[in-house]
């Protein structure tokens, strides 16, 4: 959702949203696997065999409940929006994924056959799914140049005001605990 010039994401799993600006490729939700569960526990991830590294901790339809992590990013005119799953963010690299959606020249459902084309020619080992928005309206501002890039905090909706809002994960360290990693001291 959207409010003011915020964009408000809810998120579970691997699937992740990105901002597209001015060239660079920003992921603004935070992976729900245990890679980024350990980083959020203070511990070394390397600790983790390649085959463990992107086991998820939660994910929809797996569970009679789950805890999505919700983050806020502001969002200037121009922005690509992108929303997608493993089988997306997993076949293509971040440099690829801003030379396919980056072409400012191409219309933008062009550039989508082209990302399905890339990610089916890679062999996309899970589903591959994808949705991207180009925000746009006088409501929205420019960015300010080159360096203003986009920076998400996340939201605690168990917190109030200002101390609801964290440049870390919650759910992930409660993720964390719940499979018995706990944060050194």
């Amino acid at each position: 959702g959207f409010v003011d010039d915020s964009a408000v994401l809810a998120q579970v799993g691997d699937s992740r949203a990105y901002i597209l600006r001015s060239g660079v490729l920003t992921q603004v939700t935070r992976d729900q696997n245990l890679e980024s569960a350990l980083r959020a526990a203070g511990h070394e991830e390397a600790a983790l065999d390649e085959a463990n590294q992107g086991a998820i901790l939660q994910a929809l339809g797996v569970a009679a409940d789950v805890e999505p992590s919700l983050s806020m990013v502001e969002v200037r005119r121009g922005d690509l929006l992108i929303l997608c799953s493993d089988g997306v963010h997993g076949a293509l690299s971040d440099q690829q994924l801003v030379s396919i959606l980056g072409e400012h020249e191409v219309p933008l459902g062009e550039r989508m056959l082209r990302l399905r084309l890339a990610v089916r020619a890679m062999g996309a080992p899970d589903n591959a799914t994808a949705a991207v928005a180009l925000l746009d309206g006088p409501r929205l501002r420019a960015p300010a140049g080159d360096d203003d890039q986009p920076a998400f905090r996340e939201f605690d909706p168990q917190g109030e005001g200002e101390r609801a809002l964290t440049s870390t994960s919650i759910v992930v360290r409660r993720l964390a605990a719940r499979v018995g990693l706990q944060t050194p001291t």
